[in-house]
């Protein structure tokens, strides 16, 4: 706002004229005729505006004098700022050797509609590396969350620290055994931990799932039957084979319920199975009668059925064939014989001296496994342990024995199985009767009638005795360990959960290669909008904001994998703990070494959260290795002129306005002595002195000053007027006089700045000088601080807080006041004292005018900017947070009348850009110069905003909707660090 200014005289010039025509009788009263037709009148208006022009040219005394003195204290018109942005090189696929975009490089837009390109230059060398990030997540604890595929979308908005996902640990079990979860059956799993462990027991702390061919099922443990080390499951149907780590079986696998306080605690010695067959059993898969001389008859089980025919004899025999069953070793297999209920066929009857003896084949020749006869066999006989309590089938029961360890496959029937056979070794089941001549007749006799033994079921039922787990796998922090030797080894443990990969928050960054010992620049671009808080100052000496920042921020530990542990990368962090957008630089390190880590083969980088924490998690937009900072500008190198020795000497540029911190380099005959040196190189670095390539002494770069005021005899300094693009000396006094010399003086600056700067993301694609095996170039993120030059409008309300402050900040007004002062970019600020004594200097920056959605968030680089121009400027004692106002969202429903012949959506659109320019951060509120801080928003503010829209009649009704609450508000209050945020506006016509 400019400053009211008062005139010496506001008279215009009908004021003069009829002052002048009143005084006519006073001093000359015979002049009578006053009409504008006499001549006299007419030279009285001329007098009259010659008279106005004097007055308008002493008007401008007082702001000329203003000016004047402003200029004399040393307020000169800021130059423009320009943009800053960062650039991304993409080199080109296979290409050799190292490549090198060197400072200065141009890139500008493309030109378009008839207006000059923008050109930024880099501000250093960069060195392209040949490698990408394939890999970004982040953990806590038992949560992980994956941001390679946003981060590749170039659309990330990653909250870093945070684990989405929650990392499962696994207990993988398999065995072909657990093929009989399909069947009606009882499978106990046994685990053995490590003698003397006094941690949890496996069975207590894990879920149980199995695989059915589409996903992982949940598992019901048998609790009853289960404890500390036994597992007991019944079926579970639909159970299917799956390929874990490249091993393709049955799986089942027990999840860690929840995280155990001491893994290393858990540790297991064996894992061993027992697989019951419960239920109706399983039927034979191949089944043949031999009734003699090779004759092999498939019994159809599905039907009841003579096992030794229906006149057995000696040698007949029953062959029964089950592969899966009897390729099992160590299986306990019992058979189950049901006969037909005798009142359908009469029972079976064997003679005294019935022998069925039960063989299986070894390879050579078919083994006894066990005999039995009508009273059946009640002990364990044999080494097979065999057992009947079937009596050679004269009655149902079962016949059980031990699985031999030699059986082998041998081919029955024309069929290739694994079988064992019933035979009839001695005696019968009755024998046949027949017709004896007895006398005169034939009589039929049947001594013993022959009862062969029917059966209407035979199915085999097992129990697999305890036996290690053929595979055991442990899947923790997404990879697979394979304990199955460790299992087969003995005294031999392991650990089947490890503890969390990290205590503390991490960040990890895995790279498709090794990075060359070399200083390496890592971009992270963050969101400064999510990124809560503003800049706290205090608690240390003014001017020490960068280790305000190291000391008080977030610690955040950087490491490389060097194959064995994490080390130290020892990097200088630029984002200071990821609280803004900044680089990571370090030298390549020498041990960097690949390794899997969530599943993934990189090369990897470890970012730990060792102390402190966020008030919001900072959110990663993008990570760029082949980046640089650049500039909006054009460098200019120019030769002044020479200097003749004469004091007060001044020289002007060829081009103006020029950007701020131009170089100015002096040739001076005689070499520094070493006291003007170390003055020298304290002043302007270690490159500020170069011989000349002519030996004509050497090139001096001199120091701009604000004033020759403090400046002594011998200074090297100077003066620079960006806007005039004037350069000035002092006069020997104050600022040493230029030798002279010919072509003496050289200077180098930059052309450019102001907020054409600005632009959008994407657009600076132009390399304006060929780079060898550069792919492309381009700008991931909008170029951001370009401000036009200062008006003098500014420089007088500038000039006059300087004055008040004295370039210190006491009051609210001083904070308020420097802030602007800080950069061009802010638009207003607004000091609030808390309740804890501190300072909140929220910033508003600028935005074009007339933009209705104007962003009322400071970019992290503009509050950097002002904290660090308030650091020095503030009392040791106080406390400064530098931030952003609160927004505080709101939205309106609007109920309306048109008047006749509006049209409806016109009105609409005008009423809603009305209301989005009164609550416009910049030019809203009743004076045009934003919505004031801690105003509330109420509806006598919007009543004449919205009626006085042409084609409004009247506001039928007004709605005011706090956002933040979701009620119904008569008025948004607002807290005086609180600006409003419109949301949206409704519009209804009443009709």
């Amino acid at each position: 706002m400019a400053l009211p200014v008062p005139n010496l005289d506001d008279r215009s010039w009908k004021q003069i004229v009829d002052e002048a025509v009143r005084l006519i009788p006073r001093y000359c009263p015979e002049w009578t005729n006053h009409n504008a037709s006499d001549p006299g009148v007419t030279l009285l208006e001329l007098y009259a505006w010659m008279t106005e022009m004097v007055i308008y040219r002493l008007n401008k005394v007082p702001e000329k004098n203003f000016l004047a003195f402003l200029d004399l204290i040393g307020v000169r018109l800021k130059p423009p700022e320009p943009a800053k942005v960062v650039l991304e090189f993409t080199p080109s696929e296979g290409a050799e050797g190292e490549l090198v975009v060197h400072k200065g490089t141009q890139v500008a837009t493309l030109q378009s509609g008839g207006a000059d390109p923008v050109t930024f230059e880099t501000l250093r060398d960069i060195t392209l590396l040949p490698l990408h990030v394939v890999r970004a997540a982040s953990s806590h604890r038992a949560t992980v969350a994956d941001h390679t595929e946003a981060l590749a979308s170039g659309e990330a908005h990653e909250p870093l620290f945070t684990g989405v996902q929650e990392v499962e640990r696994f207990l993988y079990l398999g065995d072909d055994r657990l093929n009989a979860f399909n069947e009606e059956a009882a499978v106990d799993l046994f685990f053995d931990a490590m003698p003397g462990s006094s941690g949890p027991r496996v069975p207590t702390i894990t879920e149980w799932q199995y695989f059915d061919g589409k996903r992982w099922r949940d598992m019901t443990v048998n609790r009853a039957e289960s404890d500390s080390r036994r597992l007991a499951f019944g079926s579970h149907p639909g159970i299917e084979k799956q390929i874990v780590n490249n091993v393709e079986t049955y799986w089942i696998r027990g999840k860690l319920a929840e995280p155990l306080k001491d893994p290393a605690s858990v540790q297991l010695d064996s894992v061993s199975l027992r697989v019951e067959i419960l239920g109706e059993g399983m039927a034979p898969e191949n089944a043949f009668v031999n009734i003699g001389n090779y004759i092999f008859l498939p019994v159809d089980q599905g039907k009841s059925f003579h096992p030794f025919g229906e006149e057995p004899k000696f040698d007949c025999a029953l062959y029964l064939g089950h592969k899966e069953l009897f390729s099992a070793p160590e299986a306990r297999i019992r058979l189950e014989a049901q006969l037909v209920e005798p009142s359908v066929v009469p029972a079976p009857e064997g003679s005294p001296d019935l022998v069925v003896t039960f063989e299986y084949w070894n390879g050579r020749k078919w083994a006894e496994l066990g005999r039995t006869s009508p009273m059946g066999v009640s002990g364990v006989q044999g080494q097979f342990n065999f057992l009947d309590s079937s009596g050679a089938f004269t009655r149902s029961g079962a016949i059980s024995f031990d699985r031999p360890i030699d059986m082998v496959e041998a081919e029955v029937g024309g069929q290739k199985n694994f079988w064992i056979r019933a035979r009839i070794n001695a005696g019968n089941y009755g024998a046949p009767g027949s017709y004896e001549l007895i006398g005169q007749n034939w009589v039929f006799k049947e001594d013993r009638p022959l009862r062969p033994p029917c059966l209407k079921s035979l199915v085999f039922k097992y129990v697999r005795e305890p036996r290690p787990i053929a595979h055991c796998m442990s899947f923790n922090d997404f990879q697979y360990r394979d304990h199955t030797d460790d299992l087969n080894t003995p005294y031999v443990f392991f650990q089947p959960f490890l503890p969390d990969q990290d205590e503390t928050p991490a960040f990890y960054l895995g790279f498709d290669a090794r990075f060359p010992q070399q200083a390496i620049h890592l971009y992270f671009e963050l969101d400064d909008v999510a990124a809560g808080g503003g800049e706290q100052l205090g608690g240390s000496a003014p001017g020490a904001l960068e280790e305000d920042l190291v000391q008080k921020g977030p610690r955040v530990v950087w490491e490389h994998w060097d194959g064995g542990r994490w080390a130290d990368l020892l990097p200088q962090d630029r984002t200071y703990g990821f609280t803004r957008s900044g680089y990571l630089t370090f030298n390549g390190p020498r041990n960097f070494e690949k390794r899997s880590v969530f599943d993934s083969e990189a090369w990897w980088l470890r970012a730990r959260l060792e102390t402190g924490s966020y008030d919001l998690p900072p959110v990663l937009r993008a990570v760029l290795v082949n980046a640089v900072d650049a500039i909006n500008g054009v460098t200019v190198e120019e030769v002044l002129g020479s200097s003749d020795g004469s004091i007060d000497q001044s020289f002007t540029l060829a081009n103006a306005p020029i950007l701020a911190g131009p170089e100015l380099w002096v040739l001076e005959p005689d070499a520094p002595t070493s006291a003007d040196r170390g003055i020298i190189l304290r002043e302007e670095g270690p490159e500020a002195i170069e011989p000349d390539a002519d030996g004509a002494g050497s090139w001096v770069r001199w120091h701009e000053v604000e004033s020759f005021f403090d400046s002594q005899a011998s200074a090297r300094h100077y003066l620079c007027d960006p806007i005039k693009g004037e350069v000035t000396f002092g006069d020997g006094r104050k600022g040493w006089v230029p030798p002279v010399a010919r072509d003496s003086i050289k200077c180098e600056y930059r052309l450019g700045g102001g907020v054409a700067g600005n632009v959008g993301a994407n657009t600076l694609t132009v390399l304006k000088q060929s780079v060898a095996f550069v792919q492309n170039v381009t700008n991931p993120f909008t170029a951001q601080g370009g401000a036009d030059p200062e008006s003098i409008e500014e420089a007088k309300r500038r000039g006059t807080f300087a004055i008040k402050n004295r370039d210190r900040a006491i009051t609210a007004e001083d904070y308020e006041s420097l802030a602007l002062a800080a950069s061009r970019r802010v638009a207003r600020a607004r000091c609030v004292q808390a309740s804890d004594g501190s300072i909140s200097l929220l910033l508003v920056p600028k935005a074009e005018r007339g933009n209705g959605d104007a962003r009322a968030v400071p970019s992290r680089d503009l509050i950097d900017r002002v904290a660090a121009y308030i650091d020095k400027r503030r009392l040791i004692t106080a406390r400064v947070n530098v931030g952003k106002p609160k927004l505080m969202p709101v939205s309106l429903e609007l109920t309306i009348s048109l008047k006749a012949g509006a049209t409806a959506d016109r009105v609409k659109a005008d009423v809603k850009e009305k209301v989005k320019t009164l609550l416009n951060p910049l030019h809203g509120g009743p004076k045009g110069e934003g919505w004031p801080f801690g105003r509330a928003v109420g509806k006598a503010d919007l009543y004449p905003v919205v009626e006085g829209v042409d084609g409004v009649d009247r506001i039928a009704d007004l709605i005011i909707i706090d956002e933040s609450r979701r009620l119904r508000v008569e008025m948004l209050k607002l807290a005086e660090d609180e600006l409003p945020q419109l949301i949206g506006v409704e519009i209804y016509d009443r009709g």
